[in-house]
């Protein structure tokens, strides 16, 4: 039986998709914090509830990526601070809410899990500065693709299509080599496996859990960044 998305969770999704495609300005970080705080936008108020989404603030820093710079930070903190610390806080703030966003998707059930987090990921992986706390976000796609073979056939696709999107922008940023594809594949079976390659751009050799038969027929259509 496939699963179809939750439809509790319908106006969070579209909540998320307002909030990347209908930007907000925020002058400092305190400025956002205020406005996510008041308004304590949940996932859908049904998980986390009177928290707010870690994917709202990623959406707005997407948005807004002065408020990570050093600058900006110094206009938020608004006493002396050298520029080593300035950048520690930028490290750790962008860490803390990358952690919180991978926790909130990689334990939510899939037919919960919108679609436009799944955006908001792969805008990030374009867009922010990438730090340490974004390297889990690859494993957390590969895993969300083999989940996503749960979900009703339209959705799946629509699931499918932005993961292949947003994992495009992390293999352009993180140059992925055959060991790290190796590792990312090495649970995936069936048709996801076969997915990796002709979705998500991964050398048949890499992918241990596709027959030699699927094998050989995907080497010619392998992609030149596989």
């Amino acid at each position: 039986m496939k699963l179809s998305f939750d439809q509790r969770f319908a106006p969070f999704n579209q909540y998320l998709e307002h909030t990347l495609n209908q930007p907000s300005y925020f002058e400092s970080v305190e400025a956002m914090m205020k406005d996510l705080l008041g308004k304590e936008i949940s996932h859908a108020g049904i998980l986390e509830e009177g928290t707010s989404s870690p994917f709202v603030a990623l959406a707005h820093l997407v948005n807004n990526p002065h408020l990570i710079t050093r600058e900006g930070m110094q206009a938020d903190v608004k006493i002396e601070t050298g520029d080593d610390e300035l950048d520690t806080r930028v490290d750790i703030a962008v860490d803390m809410l990358c952690r919180s966003a991978h926790e909130t998707i990689h334990m939510a059930p899939i037919d919960t899990v919108p679609v436009a987090a799944v955006k908001i990921i792969g805008r990030a992986l374009q867009t922010l500065d990438l730090t340490p706390a974004h390297r889990p976000f690859g494993k957390l796609l590969i895993d969300l693709m083999d989940r996503s073979q749960h979900l009703e056939p339209v959705q799946q696709k629509e699931m499918q299509t932005m993961i292949a999107s947003a994992f495009g922008a992390y293999r352009k940023n993180y140059g992925i080599d055959a060991q790290t594809e190796q590792q990312m594949s090495h649970y995936v079976h069936g048709e996801i496996a076969v997915k990796l390659v002709t979705e998500l751009g991964f050398s048949p050799g890499n992918v241990r859990n596709i027959t030699r038969q699927q094998r050989d027929a995907l080497r010619s259509v392998e992609p030149t960044f596989g």
